[in-house]
């Protein structure tokens, strides 16, 4: 019997379905992987568990709206109020937020003396606007629902894109950078933002995803999977 994974998404893309494929085969696991346009979450999930999914990786917009329907919350789930991850034990759904290493990992690039400007006020943008607090680097979070989407051009070091923006609507979430050294950019298809980063250095959505993907795999099927591999993969990807 083959096991089934899947993603969750009002957007659904090819990026989990194409590693997760790719590592299943290397590693000689039965199983397949399948990405779900959702409206309804709570009907998805449900119909998910009842077709014998073992894990589901969920993306925006329901990592917040997923933690009230789970029946284990990990302690980054609780921390951070979001989910990503869920595993299917038994009929109940145990989350957890593998966000936080891909956070932390675009955090360690960021120096004392930077400031940072995070777009977007969704789950991601909150998760990273209380990791910066932890460790007391000068930030501000830009967003239309906060009512300061014109003030996303002031001068930073780092520019973080945790919107939509490139993704979902093929638009870049700025129209100019100002004194900025780096971008991390958390959509995989910025290439509007990315034409904007003349002379900066900007890492896609890649970078961030590949704390996320390997923490998610180790999760859903107990191997830690290789990280060269990984490039490699990417790599063939892009070629």
């Amino acid at each position: 019997m083959r096991l089934k994974f899947g993603s969750l998404a009002s957007h659904p893309g090819t990026t989990g379905a194409y590693y997760y494929s790719k590592f299943f085969n290397y590693h000689g696991i039965k199983a397949d992987y399948h990405p779900f346009r959702v409206e309804n979450l709570r009907e998805s999930l449900e119909k998910l568990t009842r077709d014998g999914y073992m894990g589901l990786n969920v993306s925006m917009p329901f990592k917040h709206d997923l933690v009230a329907l789970l029946y284990f919350r990990s302690p980054d789930v609780v921390a951070f109020d979001s989910c990503n991850t869920v595993k299917i034990c038994d009929g109940e759904l145990h989350g957890f937020n593998s966000d936080i290493d891909g956070v932390r990992k675009v955090v360690s690039n960021i120096g004392v003396d930077d400031h940072v400007v995070v777009l977007g006020n969704g789950a991601m943008g909150k998760v990273f606007d209380k990791i910066l607090r932890l460790q007391n680097l000068s930030h501000n979070i830009v967003s239309q629902s906060l009512g300061n989407w014109e003030s996303r051009h002031q001068n930073c070091d780092v520019l973080i894109n945790c919107t939509s923006l490139g993704t979902a609507i093929d638009e870049s979430p700025v129209n100019f950078l100002s004194g900025t050294r780096l971008v991390f950019d958390l959509t995989f298809n910025g290439q509007k933002l990315q034409e904007k980063c003349s002379g900066v250095e900007y890492r896609s959505g890649i970078y961030f995803y590949k704390e996320v993907f390997t923490a998610q795999f180790m999760m859903h099927t107990g191997i830690t999977p290789d990280s060269d591999y990984f490039d490699f993969l990417t790599s063939s990807r892009m070629t």
